[in-house]
Order: C-alpha cells, then sequence, then structure tokens
C-alpha cells in the first residue's frame, strides 16, 4: 500500500517524532511510505518539505498566530483556527499517489478547514493520528476542565469574547461536515484520547479505536559514548533526576508543582540528589537542587541523558501519551509523573515507576523519593513490547486493510 503522513513538521516537538517513527514502524510492514510536511529538519530520503512557501507567507503565519494568542485566547490556553494562508496539498503527487492518507499534528499554519476539505473529497481512507484533542474540538488543544467537545463548541472559556457562535463553534460545525463528506478515523495514541473522542459531539461521525505511538527500542538500548555522569562529575553515590524542560512557562507542564515536590523532597530526605534538565528553557534559580543545564539534545545526547538518570520526572497536569516516557524506559530509566492522560498507561505503579494524583505536589514529592529509593531491573519489557515498531505496525496493517 503506497502511504502519505501529513505533519507540520518531521522531527520539531513531540507529535512530529511520533509521525516520523510511525512511518519507520508503517514502512517495517513493507508499505510505501512517503512524509510530507512544512518544515524539514532531518536528512531523511522519505520526508518531502512542501516547500514553495515565500517569506512573506512565513511571517503571514507568525503574525496570525500572534493574533489568535494575543487578541482572541486568553493567557494560558492554545487554540488552533482555520490559518490565513494554509497548504492545499490535495493535488501533490505523493497525496495523488496514496492510496491511504494519516494526518499527524497539522497545525501552526499547515492545514485549516479549507485544505482539509479538499484533502477529504479525494474520498481516499483518512486516518487521524491524533497527539491531542484538535481533531475532535472547536479548536484547542487541550480543553482543561472544559468538556463543551462532549455537546458543541461555543461560549468558550478560553475565548477573550465568547460567544454561541464564537470561532470554536463555527469550527466545531465545519468539522462534522468535514467528516461527513469523507468518514475518517481518528486513532487515539492513548487509551485516555482515544476515549475522550468516544465521548466528543463528533463521536458519531467518525470510526475511532486505538493505536499507540511506537519506539525503536533497540537504539534506546544502546550505550551511547558519552557518560555524562563522568562528564559533569557525578558521583557514583548522587541520585541523578532528569526532566525536559520545553515550555516551563506552560501551566500544563506542571513546572510549579515539580518545584514544590523537590522543595518538599529536600525538606525530607537526606538523599544527595543531583538534576538534569534537558531542553531550550532557561530555568529560574529557586530550584532546590543542583541543576546542570543540558541545553537541546539530539536523540543520541538525550539517550545518554536517559541513561545518567537514575528517575525521570515528568510533572505534565494533560498529556497524551509522550514520548519521553517510552524513551527512558526504552533506556533502563523508570518514571515518575501524574496520573494526567496516557501516562498510567505507561507508568505502572511499582513495575515502570510511581504515580501521584494529578496536581498534588506533595504525593510527587514522595513518589520520586519512592522511586529513588527502590531497586530497579531496568528492564521494562511488560510495558514496552505493545510499543514496539512490529506491535505497532502490525495494529495499523490490519486496521488499513480492513478499511481499505
Amino acid at each position: 500500500m503506497k502511504i502519505v503522513l501529513l505533519s507540520t513538521s518531521d522531527i520539531s516537538g513531540g507529535a512530529a517524532i511520533a509521525a516520523s517513527r510511525m512511518a519507520v514502524a508503517l514502512r517495517n510492514q513493507g508499505h510505501e511510505v512517503n512524509q510530507l510536511v512544512v518544515f524539514k529538519k532531518s536528512n531523511d530520503p522519505f520526508v518531502e518539505a512542501i516547500g514553495g512557501e515565500s517569506w512573506f507567507s512565513e511571517r503571514l503565519r507568525d503574525a496570525q498566530y500572534l493574533f489568535t494568542q494575543k487578541c482572541l485566547v486568553k493567557a494560558g490556553y492554545q487554540l488552533s483556527f482555520n490559518p490565513w494562508k494554509g497548504h492545499d496539498v490535495s493535488k501533490h503527487p505523493l497525496v495523488v499517489s496514496a492510496d491511504v492518507i494519516q494526518l499527524h499534528w497539522i497545525n501552526h499554519g499547515f492545514m485549516g478547514m479549507r485544505e482539509l476539505r479538499a484533502l477529504f473529497a479525494l474520498k481516499k481512507p483518512v486516518f487521524w493520528h491524533m497527539h491531542d484533542y484538535w481533531a475532535f474540538t472547536g479548536g484547542c488543544h487541550y480543553p482543561g476542565t472544559c468538556r463543551k467537545f462532549e455537546t458543541g463548541c461555543g461560549l468558550c472559556p478560553a475565548m477573550i469574547q465568547p460567544g454561541s457562535a464564537d470561532a470554536t463553534a463555527l469550527q466545531l460545525e465545519a468539522k462534522k461536515e468535514l467528516y461527513l463528506l469523507n468518514k475518517p478515523t481518528l486513532v487515539g495514541a492513548s487509551l485516555w484520547l482515544t476515549n475522550e473522542a468516544k465521548a466528543s459531539a463528533l463521536a458519531q461521525f467518525a470510526h475511532i479505536t486505538h493505536v499507540p505511538n511506537p519506539i525503536d527500542r533497540s537504539f534506546y538500548a544502546l550505550r551511547g559514548p558519552e557518560d555524562l555522569r563522568k562528564q559533569h562529575g557525578i558521583g557514583k553515590d548522587v541520585k541523578v533526576i532528569l526532566f525536559a524542560a520545553m515550555n516551563t512557562a506552560d501551566p500544563r507542564k506542571g513546572f510549579r508543582e515539580l518545584v514544590e515536590a523537590l522543595t518538599y523532597l529536600n525538606q525530607k530526605t537526606a538523599l544527595n540528589i543531583r538534576l538534569l534538565v534537558a531542553g531550550k528553557v532557561a530555568l529560574p534559580t529557586q530550584l532546590p537542587y543542583v541543576a546542570t543545564f543540558l541545553g537541546t539534545l539530539n536523540a543520541e545526547q538525550m539517550r545518554s541523558a536517559y541513561q545518567a538518570a537514575d528517575l525521570f520526572v515528568i510533572p505534565s497536569l494533560e498529556e497524551n501519551l509522550p514520548n519521553t516516557i517510552l524513551e527512558s524506559l526504552a533506556s533502563g530509566t523508570p518514571v515518575v509523573g501524574f496520573k494526567a492522560g496516557g501516562i498510567p498507561e505507561m507508568v505502572l505503579e511499582g513495575k515502570s515507576g510511581y504515580l501521584a494524583n494529578t496536581g498534588n505536589a506533595l504525593e510527587l514529592g514522595f513518589a520520586i523519593e519512592k522511586a529513588l529509593n527502590n531497586k530497579w531491573s531496568g528492564n521494562f519489557e511488560e510495558i514496552l513490547s505493545r510499543f514496539s515498531h512490529n506491535a505497532v505496525g502490525a495494529i495499523y496493517n490490519e486496521l488499513m486493510t480492513k478499511n481499505h
């Protein structure tokens, strides 16, 4: 089968990385798989950038994003609406020749309702591998406590000027019309997101199923040449906690709760703890432990960071199926986090880490201490087996064969 995967980027961001890994999993099943993206960052020969975007178009996209976030949406929320100038790929050779279209994260200027309508009008099987809520909401990626997507959006709490016929209500109706045009299969990367989609007002207009994101376990099992403990003078008696800080200003990422948890831990235990921080965001100085900032890391460097750590902590309050958890477990490092989204599907109590009730910083601190005092085998096969390229590729293969 010829399959084309559509994603805003190929390796920039968790959804993009998951899409590229999915391409490999499907290719291993014998399919001809190509990716079509706006921003190509890798040297992958199977990834093609749309190209042709002018300097003006780039600035227009950025201007729209700023306008939406500053003038339409309240602080602390992220909504995506129709781009002023999206990319219609319905006539692209890779799309025209494809037997199956697989959508991933296609926001930030790639496609809106106009472009999706042109794509759905081709009447090809569409599988939308969801990395957040956007496929079945009026525009939000994560709704927080709002459940309006279950009955119909409008009067959106994220909008500066909400109304019964605001942009979210119009976009949800447009998605309904889109799904009536060509009924898609919405694929939740986590069981949690799959069930959220099934509860939505759009559920009756789509097929909904679950297929997890895959991971190349053999890559993370390799011992990299970079020994971060030795490089940074970290002794064997030191307990190393790793966390990734991509955007500490986003409340959904739980940085405030993490600081509270570490403060509690510092007051309660005499463990000699060192923090490793991966990401491009410089953190404030209120951290209660010495922190080493590693900056933005490539896959090999991130693997070394996982392997140098005794524990990976992910304090997110809302998440789908984070790649970082799979990467950490595949590297032999247990995980602590909140019982949020799809995290409990990977972090099993006492088997691959520990969980705290979402938002409870004291519980998170206790879970971190408990994990650091535990003796882990480093073998998380029981959890990882269903996320392998072969396992995920086989599920998708059966799904596509049935619906083609």
